[in-house]
């Protein structure tokens, strides 16, 4: 009988220790992310800390990523777990403001951030844990600037084509289908670093959940860091945050509100990302006004040419049924002009809406509305 139940309780893993459950801190180390573990890091190292079971795994990124730490998460007391959760709080947070000063100590090259790199990292621990591995990315996003994660350029392009761009290169060879991904998007810090305007956190908060949706990872809501903090010591160099335009139509630059047949481009970013839906109808209302006013003055003939347009990112298909998308909502809300008297095309970047400028420039990214007495 005795027998019978040790043979019971193996099967049933009495006495076995509970899996250790490994934590991977991959921290943008630049001069424009705040220095300190985050908030939300803490307290979940805090929380893992009391199972008793586990190891916090460190990387630091500037231009290249850096192994950093490996920490166990396990606090006893005369060889025995510690029992009193303020005692072992206690000991956590000095272990883990040891952590932060690797962190800070850490060499990440000079000058640049490759939220590629960030990732590899991420799939390189995934590939040596049996299971799923728990990874947090803290990130300004924005600020990744080297091959083949250039953001500024590719911030012209709604979120999810841009996305796309990069998953169709080397980075969408990344497997992250075991990671469950927790992302703190960083409050962008230094000196003359202008505040992030909603247009900004809507496309850096889109564009990471396609990119790691992409990659196959499980990702968790993404949570903003409060910190305001200075940079990291012996950061890596990058430049400010430039904030995206913000989402209010506009019309052609230099052209003179007399001109006898107007025209007007209204910056894509009216629209909320990778969709036709205005963010303001009322502002992009008040824009295609002049329009319709020389449609009037013109007695009422001539035609409307509403052509939408796109930066050279993404999908070519996809991008001419966007911009097709977007100039018939524009088109809508030229009131008084007879749908007769329209044209109304989407070309993506078949054609370029600015032939001076990059394929990939904001120049092209653009709904184009003009007044013309005749085809």
């Amino acid at each position: 009988m005795a027998l019978g139940l040790v043979v019971f309780a193996f099967f049933l893993g009495v006495g076995e220790p509970p899996p250790e459950h490994r934590l991977v801190w991959i921290a943008e180390k630049t001069t424009r992310a705040p220095a300190g573990i985050p908030a939300q890091i803490r307290d979940r190292i805090q929380d893992l800390a009391g199972t008793g079971v586990g190891t916090l795994i460190v990387y630091g990124v500037g231009s290249r990523s850096a192994h950093v730490a490996s920490m166990d998460l396990g606090v006893t007391r005369d060889g025995a777990p510690e029992s009193d959760p303020t005692l072992r709080k206690a000991a956590m947070s000095k272990r883990l403001d040891t952590v932060e000063d690797a962190v800070a100590n850490s060499s990440v090259g000079e000058s640049g951030f490759s939220l590629f790199a960030a990732l590899q990292a991420a799939a390189d621990e995934s590939a040596r844990s049996d299971g799923r591995l728990e990874v947090w990315l803290s990130t300004t996003v924005l600020t990744a600037s080297t091959d083949p994660l250039k953001v500024p350029q590719l911030t012209v392009a709604d979120p999810q084509r841009a996305a796309e761009e990069l998953l169709a290169g080397s980075l969408g060879e990344l497997d992250l289908s075991r990671v469950d991904l927790h992302t703190i998007l960083l409050t962008p810090a230094g000196k003359d670093q202008e505040a992030l305007n909603p247009a900004s956190e809507e496309w850096r908060k889109a564009f990471v959940e396609h990119l790691m949706r992409g990659l196959h990872a499980h990702v968790a809501p993404l949570l903003h860091g409060t910190s305001t903090k200075p940079a990291w010591a012996h950061s890596s160099e990058v430049p400010r945050v430039i904030p995206l335009p913000d989402p209010t139509p506009r019309l052609l630059t230099g052209q003179p509100e007399s001109a006898p047949f107007p025209e007007i481009r209204i910056d894509t970013v009216a629209f909320f990302p990778d969709t036709a839906t205005l963010r303001n109808p009322a502002a992009a209302l008040a824009a295609v006004k002049r329009i319709v006013d020389a449609f009037m003055r013109g007695g009422r003939t001539g035609v409307v040419k509403v052509t939408g347009y796109c930066a050279a990112v993404g999908d070519q298909a996809g991008a001419r049924r966007l911009s097709s998308q977007r100039a018939e909502v524009i088109s809508e809300l030229l009131e008084g002009v007879p749908r007769t008297a329209m044209k109304i095309h989407g070309l993506g970047y078949d054609e370029l809406a600015d032939p001076q400028s990059p394929p990939i420039s904001a120049a092209q990214r653009v709904v184009v509305v003009r007044y013309s007495p005749s085809d």
